[in-house]
């Protein structure tokens, strides 16, 4: 939160906004969106599953990069669960745990699903199962924990796994940051 919050505190942000045109000049980039005009000197395509898209719409020659989902559970409030308990991961059932302060749990089953980011983020209504499963092996004791919520997010990746960060080899004042594949908070 503070890292965001320190983002803000300096810097406009436009949301619900789509990138129309970006244009280079000699003093800059000129973007077209759909909340109007903004002038920059630099243009950084920071914008995960949709990097390629807004890259494509600077001119510049999309990364191969591929967007996938990873579902996050939130456990109910139960007072066993302390804010102090260690973040655990257990590579060979694929799932992990982590406390997330009064009482509950963030558990995940490392699904990693391929996902078109034209379509809507939605759910998907067999991770619980599969969830579960996972955490009979690696966590029996959690393995009936009751789940406050879930929800997608998107992770973008590369082919071999290494984040796409610098400059664009042909356009110049273009700047890459993605297929962080879910680290792009940690990273900034």
């Amino acid at each position: 939160e503070s890292l965001l919050a320190g983002f803000l505190s300096q810097t406009p942000v436009l949301t619900s906004c789509a990138l129309l045109s970006a244009n280079r000049d000699p003093d800059g980039w000129s973007l077209s969106t759909s909340r109007g005009k903004i002038r920059c000197t630099a243009l950084v395509i920071a914008a995960g599953a949709h990097a390629s898209a807004c890259a494509s719409g600077a001119g510049a020659a999309p990364m191969p990069l591929f967007p996938t989902t990873r579902h996050l559970f939130e456990t109910e409030i139960q007072n066993e669960f302390a804010r102090e308990a260690p973040f655990v991961w257990d590579i060979t059932a694929e799932c992990y745990v982590r406390p997330v302060g009064a009482g509950r749990l963030f558990l995940s089953a490392c699904d990693q699903d391929p996902y078109d980011p034209s379509t809507p983020l939605m759910p998907d209504p067999g991770k619980p199962a599969i969830l579960r499963e996972k955490l009979s092996c690696a966590f029996p004791s959690l393995a009936n924990v009751r789940f406050h919520r879930y929800w997608p997010g998107v992770r973008t990746l590369t082919s071999d796994g290494r984040f796409v960060v610098g400059p664009d080899p042909k356009i110049d004042h273009l700047f890459w940051v993605a297929g962080l594949g879910g680290h792009g908070v940690t990273t900034a």
